[in-house]
């Protein structure tokens, strides 16, 4: 019965070793050589400037298309900046704001003129 137990172990142990001579050639030892690990990090730092340059160059577009505008208009563009991150942020206005904040005005309808 041990003879039997043992044989089966043993013929297991066997088998796991012949899987493991097969895999081990395929994995290479070093998966990248120095050269190569200087060329992905290149590659990876020129990607992460020309997103940075592009980030700034959009940042200063927004700006210009600010700067152009009245007072009037730079403050309204603001409040709907901000209206809109809190609405992407899925973040609502306090209560307290919306009962004593500014009134809104109600849009008036159009009048048809007579003949």
């Amino acid at each position: 019965m041990a003879y039997k137990r043992f044989i089966a172990l043993l013929k297991n142990a066997v088998k796991i070793a012949l899987l493991f001579l097969f895999l081990l050639p395929g994995l290479p030892l070093e998966s990248q050589t120095r050269q190569e690990k200087k060329l992905q990090r290149l590659e990876e730092r020129m990607i992460w400037k020309a997103r940075k340059e592009y980030k700034k160059r959009q940042k200063a577009a927004v700006k210009q298309r600010t700067s152009i505008q009245t007072e009037k208009v730079q403050d309204r563009m603001k409040q709907s900046r901000k209206k809109a991150e809190l609405f992407n942020k899925s973040k609502r206005e306090p209560f307290f704001e919306k009962l004593f904040g500014k009134k809104r005005r109600k849009k008036h309808k159009k009048r048809k003129r007579s003949k």
